[in-house]
């Protein structure tokens, strides 16, 4: 956020008005405390929409990775079988994102969108459109003079949205881009609307946020429907292959949020790396677009800016990085957009140390992303994640939040995965350990008296296009080896159901980080499917040589 312009967060902070809410596991759920929200059940939008739209092609993907988990154990039973599976039903065919750079994560992302399109998410109905004065002052008009509390105060009275121009200028829904609205607010239009028209009966769009905060209570709603919010959330809902929020144009100002789509001809903030007041946000918007461009020095000197900005420094007890100089969680997953970017780049192929480094902080970001995102206590369902990092901080979801945290965790992959989490499956005895956090499956040569060695996770039962793939593996050692050798210590196969289509054996020496005692290292295993009506595994060997961590895996 420019730091010229008044912080959104001044008026997220959780007020003393507040409801709670109970995620209820069965389709009769609690309305928020709003005057006249669509009645919908507690089932993820995907799965049902109350406006029906029929192009949301995601529908069935919390289905599939219920099915999937059920699945792999009727597949793979309690043994660690060694027979290719095949089954008699039809698997759920994965969806690609419709956007570059970024994919789908399985099932986190799935289920951020779901809430975010719940009863309780930011994805509302447009009914009544207002706009009546401007939260940034250089955008003030006679018409629409600066007014901060009237613009806070006429987004917490719904169905009404309001709306104003976004830090770039660019007004929300203002189709011919003369500074109004092309729609307001009654049906059929009456003088006091200046007789403009309602909005479509299908207009959904996202709003700022609805109040709720980590403990899942409901504050003051901010009922604000922002251009900005909205174009970065249509990038998350291409990805996610979901319905596109409404009121988006293409507008002649160009927004920031250009540059994670691939832009090339505009760079939102070019001082981002000679300015030292630059917020980490401008400079990782920056680094993008010179990624954009291939110009991979300027994004390797963005990272060093970002780590130092940051704070970022190496916790031996959870062998990652934790980033203490951010207070705003888009921040770090604006940080991991970058990572990755340069990470896919292979512009550090011959800098092996440098390389490990980002390899850290990828692993870190996204680990730190998984950790901080907000479940139900009373039903272990996860939700969002709010504006600020810090427990108890009184920040709220909101919707740049949480289209940013969907976008950081599907960076750079077509799907990824958690070995701990469906659709895959950990065999049983392969546990997380407090020290590993909350997305890495844990093998010791201290449980092989009771568990064994051999097949650790398998999954995810599901059907994907015919094509090329890479499947992307994040593992590392847990012990210091006395020895380093090339004794095999892990395998990896895949089978599409009908045949194997790889099957690598790793000795220790590619392995071993040998510039970071229990850092992560990065294993590509490519495939080839052929097969249409496939039924994809992925398994992973331990081989019982010594501790190992597997962590988050990827197909690009």
């Amino acid at each position: 956020m420019n730091k010229d312009l008044p912080a959104r967060k001044t008026f997220e902070i959780f007020l003393s008005k507040r409801v709670e809410i109970k995620m209820p596991s069965a389709p009769e759920a609690t309305e928020l405390a709003n005057p006249d929200p669509p009645a919908r059940p507690w089932i993820p939008d995907f799965l049902h929409h109350k406006h029906k739209e029929k192009h949301d092609d995601c529908i069935g993907l919390l289905a599939l990775i219920l099915f999937a988990g059920a699945i792999s154990l009727i597949l793979l039973g309690i043994t660690r079988t060694e027979t290719i599976p095949n089954s008699s039903k039809t698997p759920q065919l994965l969806t690609t994102s419709t956007t570059r750079f970024f994919g789908q994560h399985l099932s986190r992302g799935f289920a951020a969108l779901a809430f975010a399109k719940g009863p309780f998410g930011t994805f509302q109905r447009v009914s009544q459109l207002t706009y009546r004065f401007n939260y940034y002052p250089q955008w003030a008009t006679s018409a629409h003079p600066y007014n901060f509390n009237a613009v806070l105060y006429d987004g917490t009275k719904p169905p009404v949205i309001s709306t104003c121009r976004d830090g770039q200028g660019i007004l929300f829904a203002d189709f011919d881009q003369n500074g109004e609205l092309d729609y307001s607010g009654s049906s059929p239009p009456s003088s006091s609307n200046n007789n403009k028209p309602a909005p479509p009966e299908d207009a959904f769009a996202f709003v700022e946020h609805v109040g709720v905060n980590e403990n899942l209570y409901q504050g003051t709603p901010f009922y604000h429907a922002w251009y900005d919010d909205n174009y970065v959330a249509r990038i998350a809902m291409r990805a996610y292959r979901s319905s596109e929020p409404w009121g988006l144009f293409e507008s002649s100002v160009k927004s920031r949020f250009v540059v994670l789509e691939g832009d090339t001809t505009y760079n939102p903030y070019p001082l981002a790396l000679v300015d030292p007041a630059q917020y980490p946000d401008q400079i990782s918007l920056h680094a993008l677009y010179f990624a954009n461009i291939k110009e991979w020095e300027t994004v390797f000197a963005a990272f060093y800016a970002l780590v130092s900005k940051s704070d970022a420094v190496w916790n031996k007890a959870t062998w990652r990085f934790d980033y203490r100089g951010i207070k705003d969680f888009y921040h770090l997953c604006q940080m991991k957009m970058v990572f990755q970017r340069l990470l896919d780049s292979g512009w550090l192929k011959d800098n092996p140390s440098e390389l490990s480094l980002v390899v850290q902080h990828v692993a870190s970001l996204h680990s730190h992303i998984l950790s901080l995102q907000i479940v139900s206590s009373g039903t272990g369902v996860f939700a969002s994640w709010k504006t600020g990092v810090e427990k108890g901080d009184g920040s709220v979801i909101n919707t740049e939040t949480t289209v940013l945290a969907m976008l950081a965790l599907g960076a750079g992959a077509l799907w990824t995965f958690e070995p701990m989490e469906a659709p895959f499956s950990p065999m049983p005895g392969f546990v997380q350990y407090p020290q590993t956090l909350p997305n890495v499956l844990c093998a010791r040569t201290a449980q092989r008296v009771t568990i064994g060695s051999g097949l650790v996770a398998a999954g995810p039962f599901v059907q994907m296009p015919v094509g090329n793939y890479t499947a992307n593996f994040n593992v590392r050692l847990a012990a210091k080896p006395e020895t380093i050798s090339n004794a095999t210590i892990l395998s990896i196969q895949i089978f599409d159901g009908v045949s194997s289509l790889a099957s690598n054996q790793f000795g220790m020496d590619s392995v071993v980080n040998r510039y970071f005692e229990n850092g992560w290292t990065r294993l590509r295993v490519p495939f080839t499917i052929t097969t249409v009506a496939n039924l994809m595994e992925i398994r992973l060997y331990w081989h019982g040589v010594i501790d190992m961590d597997f962590g988050t895996l990827s197909i690009s």
